[in-house]
C-alpha cells in the first residue's frame, strides 16, 4: 500500500509541471457559448390565465398577499409537459403562440418541453407511468405515435 502511494506521489510530481506549463486558451467556437443568451423563456399565456383564476379567488378571500405572489408566478416561464398522445397537438399551439410573441417583441423565445410519455416511464409513483409498456409493444407505439405520426408539429 505504501508503495502505491509513493508511486502516485512521484507520478504526480512529474506531471504537475506539464499541467502548469499548458497555456490556458479561451475557446472561440460558437458551441462554447450559452445558447440561451439573448433569448427569452416563453411564458405561456394559457398557464397565466389559470393563475389569474387563482388570483381572483385569493382576492375574493381577501388574501391579497397571496394574490400578489401569484401574479409574480404568472410571469414565470414553465415547462410544458407532454404526458400523453393527446397532448402532442398542444406543442404546435405553444410554438405558434411563442412565434407571435417573438414577432411582437422582437425577442427570440425558448419553449421548454418535457416529453413524459416514454415507454416504461415511472418514478415509482404508478400514477406517472404513462401509456406505454415495453412488454406490450410500447416502443413501437411510441415511435409510430410520437415520432412518425406527428410530423405536423411545428410552426409554419
Amino acid at each position: 500500500m505504501k508503495g502505491a502511494i509513493a508511486i502516485t506521489a512521484a507520478l504526480a510530481s512529474l506531471l504537475a509541471p506539464l499541467a502548469a506549463a499548458s497555456p490556458i486558451v479561451e475557446r472561440g467556437s460558437s458551441a462554447d457559448k450559452n445558447p440561451f443568451l439573448g433569448k427569452q423563456f416563453y411564458v405561456s399565456p394559457f398557464y397565466a390565465k389559470e393563475i389569474d383564476g387563482a388570483i381572483k379567488t385569493f382576492k375574493a378571500q381577501k388574501k391579497f398577499d397571496l394574490a400578489a405572489k401569484a401574479a409574480k408566478v404568472a410571469k414565470v416561464s414553465t415547462f410544458i409537459w407532454v404526458s400523453s398522445f393527446d397532448a402532442l397537438p398542444s406543442i404546435t399551439t405553444y410554438l405558434k403562440d411563442a412565434r407571435k410573441i417573438q414577432q411582437k417583441t422582437g425577442k427570440k423565445q425558448v419553449v421548454q418541453l418535457v416529453v413524459y410519455n416514454l415507454p416504461d416511464r415511472d418514478c415509482s409513483a404508478k400514477a406517472s407511468a404513462g401509456e406505454l409498456i415495453l412488454s406490450e409493444g410500447g416502443k413501437c407505439r411510441w415511435i409510430f405515435n410520437d415520432v412518425y405520426a406527428r410530423t405536423d408539429i411545428g410552426v409554419s
